[in-house]
């Protein structure tokens, strides 16, 4: 097993504990989705891709995805590793059309965001998000994880505690494909 898988593991496992706690306060019911694997004769192959890590509703019967990266890097890729799959990406989509909450939680280092997905989140200009332009208000330690993510599975139905903040919406500066920054100045200042 990889580290970045072992991480992403102990990530998963920190948000299962967090939503069987809300499960059993009867907020809200998400369960962890499997990774579909198949037996072939080479071994154990990915099978069908999954929309996001858990799947379920909250007890207003608002539908709710959630998925969870464990990265590092000072930007996380969108339509590509270790980011977003460009399933993932569809599947943002189709839960943006259909009213249902997409949320990304993001751990780096120490700290972690969740945000929602939606918007120019999931247009195909849309490369990946800076972790420096997300606000730093909702750029939390990881101690406070269990209370900013009850918040933001509840955010619109019941927010937990006002001193939390429910999910940040997505950073304005995204990188986009004509603004890569290994493309030059944008044409305007060429």
């Amino acid at each position: 097993m990889s580290a970045s898988k072992s991480k992403g593991s102990e990530l998963e496992r920190m948000v299962r504990a967090i939503l069987k706690d809300l499960q059993s306060r009867q907020l809200c019911y998400l369960w962890k989705l499997p990774t579909d694997l198949r037996l072939t004769r080479d071994g154990l192959m990915p099978g069908d891709p999954m929309p996001a890590d858990f799947m379920g509703f909250r007890c207003d019967g608002r539908a709710i995805l959630l998925e969870c990266k464990d990265v590092d890097r000072g930007t996380l890729p969108l339509g590509r590793a270790p980011g977003l799959t460009p399933f993932q990406l569809q599947a943002a989509h189709m839960a943006q059309c259909s009213k249902t909450d997409y949320l990304l939680l993001w751990k780096r280092r120490q700290e972690f965001a969740v945000l929602h997905l939606c918007g120019d989140l999931v247009g195909d200009e849309v490369i990946s998000i800076p972790w420096k332009e997300l606000p730093r208000s909702n750029v939390f330690p990881m101690a406070s994880l269990p209370y900013v993510l009850e918040g933001s599975i509840m955010s619109q139905h019941e927010t937990p505690s006002p001193a939390i903040s429910p999910a940040a919406p997505v950073p304005r500066r995204l990188r986009h494909r004509r603004a890569n920054r290994r493309a030059g100045p944008p044409p305007a200042a060429r």
